[in-house]
């Protein structure tokens, strides 16, 4: 994991989603904090990843909290990315995550 870190902090884009599909919650965390290094556009395929994996591989809170991280940047991009994964959110999974998407939709500082 150290050296998709390493890659990601070299410019190398693709080790997010790399890093987004392994992660542990306390690496995901490490993730979703450079989010304003890197911007959403490299960072969206790693949070899918992430935001999409099994609750017993990533627990809610972490979602909830890569969710956080995206609705901070307050942009147009990050709400429409929030937008775009609540419609993607299966019914069966956690209300809690859906109701975090709702809630950072709903504070986002951009429009869509």
């Amino acid at each position: 994991m150290g050296d998709l870190f390493a890659a990601l902090d070299h410019d190398i884009a693709e080790a997010a989603a790399s890093i987004g599909q392994i992660c542990t919650p306390e690496e995901c965390e490490k993730l979703a904090a450079r989010v304003s290094t890197f911007g959403l556009d490299v960072m969206v395929s790693a949070f899918d990843s992430v935001l999409f994996r099994r609750v017993a591989e990533v627990p809610d809170d972490a979602k909830i909290r890569l969710i956080g991280h995206v609705r901070d940047l307050r942009t147009e991009e990050a709400t429409k990315y929030l937008r775009d994964v609540a419609s993607r959110w299966p019914a069966t999974e956690s209300a809690r995550v859906r109701q975090a998407l709702e809630q950072a939709i709903q504070a986002g500082g951009g429009k869509s």
